[in-house]
């Protein structure tokens, strides 16, 4: 199913209903909308800088438009200067597209490309901190909860930045600081 017309799927579906309070409110509408759609909910050490990762090989485009078509994504002892795109899921790697990462134009070299000896560290060490006027936001947010139990998931999250703050783990930063700047740990969403 083309992407485009499974978030239409979703979005249809998210009309329907009168209040979202939680994420796993929107894990259960997209996982009820299509057989085949799975969620998976990333936990915050899941996340990598891939800084290292991108100086360490060459940017490649898929040929053809495949890598939006594709069905799989597969990386193989076979193939170590890159990774192949397939359109289905059968075990053949004939048709597959080859997508070459490594530099240059030399044959696969151990010492040259070898990815998984990447120091690949965490991209949030720390809970992330939202700006104080969002957590306000948040907070007028509370009197709508209908249900106590999706009441308390926006409970914990504002306490758990409010402890954070007071704390002082993690301050605060200029508001012209960029959120691009590794070391700005406030998130603006109303900036997005």
């Amino acid at each position: 199913m083309p992407c485009d017309r499974s978030f239409g799927l979703v979005e249809k579906k998210i009309r329907r209903f009168e209040g979202i309070f939680t994420p796993d409110d929107y894990v259960d509408i997209i996982q009820s909308t299509h057989k085949k759609f799975r969620v998976v909910k990333m936990q915050q050490e899941e996340f990598y800088n891939l800084n290292s990762l991108v100086k360490a090989m060459t940017k490649r485009k898929a040929s053809q438009g495949k890598f939006s078509k594709s069905s799989q994504i597969v990386v193989k002892d076979a193939y170590k200067e890159g990774f192949l795109i397939k359109d289905h899921y059968s075990g053949i790697d004939e048709d597959a597209v080859k997508v070459r990462l490594q530099p240059g134009r030399k044959s696969y070299d151990f010492g040259n490309f070898h990815l998984e000896n990447l120091n690949m560290i965490r991209k949030y060490n720390q809970e992330r901190l939202l700006k104080k006027s969002k957590v306000n936001q948040l907070k007028s947010l509370l009197p709508f909860y209908p249900n106590p139990n999706k009441r308390a998931w926006l409970e914990g999250l504002v306490g758990r930045q409010e402890q954070i703050a007071h704390d002082g783990r993690i301050h605060a930063y200029e508001e012209d600081q960029s959120l691009e700047d590794p070391e700005c740990n406030i998130i603006d969403y109303d900036s997005c």
